[in-house]
């Protein structure tokens, strides 16, 4: 997974599939979204997400918060290689990892066979599966290779979910941000009801809502990276030394009131200037910084961005009794997980 690789494998990696989330691609993939965004699940088919669907399980069983899961977890992030060993544990779920491996081979190899373009990753994949020197320089098998589609659908999804859910919280809680959000919605649409990709962009208000979104529920409340060379902090005798272990606090830099005045509030106008926040240093970057940050940030934006527009022009959100005041995370994961289902009403408009 690129997630796990370094130095000059984790970047050929990354040119090749970073043109997998161009503008121009994101372009062409937006019908495709806008068509899903109806049914506020992005790229997946509504049947396979019934309850009775082998797809829903497995992607449960891939997602869903375990004990399991959390040790996993910390295996990864504090690089207890010993632990992992010991307890021979795979990241992510064996079971998850094996069913997603059998049908991304396949598609593969459908492509391989000359049966057309089935998607980008997958076209990515066989060219890299068909690329002898990448394959002899990286011992690209076929287990490497399921490895960055798996990758981007598991982070993709949690992070699309958990982000497009809090939203939905947020504008439930908060009636005057929900309802300059749909007048904002409602114009863009004026002259022909329809969403295009340049219009869910223009819209000004919805980029102010969900970096807000962002800022109260990052998709990882910390960011690891590795030191890789000598380091010595300006202004300071303080020397990192190559090899360590940095670990970055995003959730506390975004609840720090010398940055974000009331910190514990919703107010998506405080991003009117995004830019304001790093000017003078680095202070607000949810998907990571630098070469290594989120390859899909733009596509996890753009998903949330049009499943709430949709949402927004067809229903009223409301907060029911059993809606918590405040939301309660998980501790079996790293990831803002709620401990328990947020609840709300979708309350039809009229047409």
């Amino acid at each position: 997974m690129m997630l796990l690789q370094k130095g000059k494998e984790w970047k050929e990696t990354r040119e090749k599939f970073t043109t997998a989330f161009t503008s121009s691609k994101l372009r062409q993939m937006f019908p495709v979204l806008d068509s899903y965004g109806e049914k506020t699940f992005v790229g997946i088919e509504a049947y396979s997400l019934e309850e009775d669907s082998e797809v829903y399980w497995k992607i449960k069983a891939a997602i869903a918060p375990t004990y399991e899961s959390g040790v996993r977890g910390i295996c990864y992030f504090f690089k207890l290689q010993t632990l992992v060993e010991w307890m021979k544990l795979t990241f992510p779920q064996r079971a998850a990892l094996d069913y997603f491996a059998d049908a991304f081979q396949h598609l593969v190899k459908l492509c391989q066979e000359g049966n057309g373009k089935i998607s980008n990753l997958i076209d990515i994949v066989s060219s890299l599966k068909n690329n002898d020197n990448y394959i002899k320089k990286y011992a690209y098998g076929d287990r490497k290779a399921v490895g960055q589609p798996f990758m981007f659908f598991i982070a993709g999804e949690n992070t699309i979910i958990m982000s497009l859910a809090y939203t939905l919280y947020e504008l439930a809680k908060h009636r005057r941000v929900q309802s300059k959000l749909r007048d904002e919605i409602r114009e863009a649409t004026l002259d022909d009801g329809a969403f295009t990709y340049e219009k869910i962009l223009g819209m000004k208000y919805m980029e102010m809502v969900v970096q807000e979104i962002m800022r109260m529920y990052p998709p990882l409340p910390f960011l690891d990276r590795e030191c890789t060379k000598d380091y010595t902090i300006r202004g300071t005798d303080v020397t990192i030394s190559k090899g360590t272990q940095v670990y970055v606090p995003m959730l506390g830099f975004n609840f720090d009131k010398n940055i974000f005045p009331e910190p514990e509030k919703f107010i998506p106008e405080r991003f009117a200037n995004k830019s304001q926040y790093n000017q003078n240093g680095m202070r607000f970057f949810p998907f990571g910084e630098g070469p290594r940050i989120c390859i899909g940030e733009r596509f996890a934006l753009l998903d949330i961005k049009v499943a709430v527009a949709h949402i927004l022009t067809n229903f009223e959100l409301e907060p029911l009794p059993d809606t918590p005041k405040k939301v309660e995370y998980t501790p079996l994961v790293f990831s803002l997980v709620p401990k328990g289902p947020i609840i709300l009403n979708f309350k039809p408009l009229a047409a």
